[in-house]
């Protein structure tokens, strides 16, 4: 019955978190959701990456040990069967972080999923600017309206946030804080962005492809998943995160 419980436990986020809520809270746009899916899917390989060389570390530190005692069994008994408890502790934790890690690395495939698809919908336009700026006002328009739909006060520092966009998306926003009616329509017709289960379906890669990425340098990294030519490489993905999206992108909310 244990060996049933620890089958169903996961340490890593579920496929309904990741798809429904985690991208959802910063993300609004496809610009937001693919800025937080890249700091997701560069956490999830930094967290893994850190597993990988822990059980690497024990597995050295166990064939060690195995080595030491063949040696002390005839000189240091005692030594000897300390070492054999120090191995015994260590295959415990080794296959608990195994699990941890495969659970980890299916949460980061389908991060990967997620940026592939944001990326994929964003296409050219003059300036970042206009990326940073549509996302910033949809996202002070949700949490006024939220916040007035709950009957709760505008912070100053929302407000202040509020003051410094450009006038003509800043009367868009201030609509809301003047209006109910537009809180309750922005509420009621709210539509989050859903990456289609046939595209999750066929872009995850496999575990052994995310672990494969794990050990290599982030300039080496190749196009994983399909071999379609819009399945967006890996390393492209790197580039955003690293150089904050230096390419033009634009957005759209449908």
């Amino acid at each position: 019955m244990l060996q049933d419980f620890f089958a169903d436990y996961h340490s890593a986020h579920t496929d309904y978190q990741v798809d429904n809520f985690i991208v959802e809270t910063d993300g609004i746009t496809l610009w937001g959701r693919y800025r937080q899916s890249l700091r997701e899917l560069f956490g999830k390989i930094s967290a893994c990456r850190d597993m990988i060389s822990h059980i690497r570390l024990m597995e050295i530190n166990c064939a060690e040990n195995e080595h030491k005692m063949k040696e002390l069994r005839l000189t240091d008994h005692f030594e000897a069967k300390r070492l054999e408890v120090q191995n015994w502790d260590a295959d415990l934790q080794l296959q608990v972080t195994r699990r941890k890690l495969q659970s980890r690395l299916k949460e980061m495939a389908r991060w990967y999923a997620h940026c592939s698809y944001y990326r994929e919908q964003i296409t050219a336009i003059p300036s970042q600017k206009d990326l940073e700026e549509e996302y910033w006002v949809e996202k002070w328009k949700m949490e006024v309206s939220v916040r007035r739909v709950l009957g709760h006060q505008i912070p100053t520092d929302l407000m202040r946030h509020i003051m410094v966009l450009p006038e003509a998306t800043r009367k868009d926003v201030m609509m809301h804080v003047h209006d109910i009616g537009e809180c309750l329509l922005y509420v009621q017709t709210y539509e989050p962005i859903e990456v289609p289960d046939w595209y999750l379906n066929e872009r995850i890669p496999e575990s052994k492809e995310m672990e494969r990425l794990c050990h290599e340098p982030e300039l080496e990294w190749e196009r994983v998943g399909t071999p379609d030519a819009t399945n967006a490489p890996i390393c492209e993905l790197v580039q955003d995160s690293n150089k904050g999206c230096e390419s033009n992108f634009i957005l759209h909310r449908s």
